[in-house]
């Protein structure tokens, strides 16, 4: 059986939202042998426990890494670069929609590090016309998964009253304010009885700025604030909501929206990064400017008032979600990972 180190942060036990390695660990460890570092709070002991797990560590086949344009970058660089000392291969796994910054101010040996992975994956089209401009070299396409036996299909024909659902970390880049401001709409348009429920860890202050607007607004009985959840607590909640809106003014293929399309939402998200890679615009999903809370607004009216139009983008969705089942795309992996480990010999 292949034995594969994957580096990357592991931290839900401290407070923060699980990651990629949490998620894809727990999903590749009946197909391979597998060990994740690093799950430790502190980022320099968090760094430390990367290197050691590498240097002393039993020879692994493929150590997979995961790969973002922050500061968490320095990780896996240095990691690689420990990894060639011992002649073992990598893999690079990118993340993070603002990763052509990184490339564009290079430095940090972020093309030597590139360039000598033993694999590039990244996990969406979208990143890979990026990654194109800057390198020649043959990029993987390994799409978010999920488990599809965990989403239950929302079967609501009528829609009721409006109850909008948010799961994001509580972060600026996230523009969680948007979302008070779409609420504030649909009860200036008549629709009072609107609610809006906030799944996810306050990050970086957002919280309490978050709480002002809806006092501000005078909808402090429509907002629910629920702090971070598990992913089976919100998906056991998102039964009572019938629409999923994502106001983020960045982003690349996230899991939450893969998600909300399994289980039949009609999604409205910003025209962001990789959405409209995600997403067929009337199709399986709605998407509209960064920031536009009016076309926001607008749409989910315009649903409200149409439930065959409603249903029709939620059947949509929750098709076009069966191609990020992990029963598809584990297979990828799994060859990814024999390409590499018999290139290294």
């Amino acid at each position: 059986m292949t034995k594969v180190l994957y580096l990357g942060n592991q931290l839900s036990e401290h407070g923060f939202t699980p990651t990629t390695v949490e998620v894809l660990s727990k999903q590749l460890q009946n197909e391979v042998q597998i060990e994740v570092r690093s799950s430790k709070r502190n980022y320099f002991l968090r760094i430390l426990d990367m290197w050691s797990s590498v240097l002393f560590g039993p020879k692994w086949d493929v150590i997979l890494i995961d790969t973002y344009s922050t500061k968490a970058f320095h990780f896996a660089w240095t990691s690689a670069r420990i990894a060639r000392f011992r002649n073992i291969p990598y893999i690079a796994y990118i993340h993070g929609g603002n990763f052509e910054t990184r490339l564009e101010k290079g430095g940090s040996g972020v093309y030597s590090y590139l360039e000598k992975a033993g694999a590039i994956v990244l996990p969406s089209m979208f990143l890979q016309t990026i990654l194109d401009k800057f390198l020649s070299r043959e990029l993987n396409v390994i799409p978010n998964n999920i488990n599809w036996n965990l989403y239950p299909r929302n079967t609501k024909t009528d829609i009721g009253s409006i109850k909008i659902l948010w799961v994001r970390s509580l972060q600026e880049i996230y523009n969680p304010k948007l979302a008070i401001q779409i609420l504030k709409n649909l009860h200036a348009a008549g629709y009072e009885d609107a609610k809006l429920c906030m799944v996810g860890p306050d990050k970086d202050g957002s919280l309490k700025t978050l709480q002002e607007a809806v006092k501000t607004y005078q909808l402090s009985e429509h907002v629910e604030f629920t702090g971070r959840l598990s992913k089976e607590e919100w998906i056991s909640r998102s039964g009572d909501f019938n629409f999923f809106i994502n106001t983020t003014t960045i982003d690349n293929t996230p899991v939450s929206v893969i998600e909300a399309m399994a289980l039949g939402f009609p999604v409205i998200s910003t025209n962001v990064g990789g959405m409209p890679y995600l997403i067929q615009n009337e199709v399986d999903g709605f998407l509209v400017n960064s920031g536009d809370h009016k076309s926001f607004t607008d749409i989910i009216i315009r649903l409200k008032q149409n439930p065959n139009l409603y249903k029709k983008v939620a059947d949509s969705a929750r098709n076009s979600a069966k191609n990020w089942s992990w029963d598809v795309v584990k297979h990828q992996w799994l060859e990814l990972f024999e390409q590499v480990k018999s290139r290294n010999g």
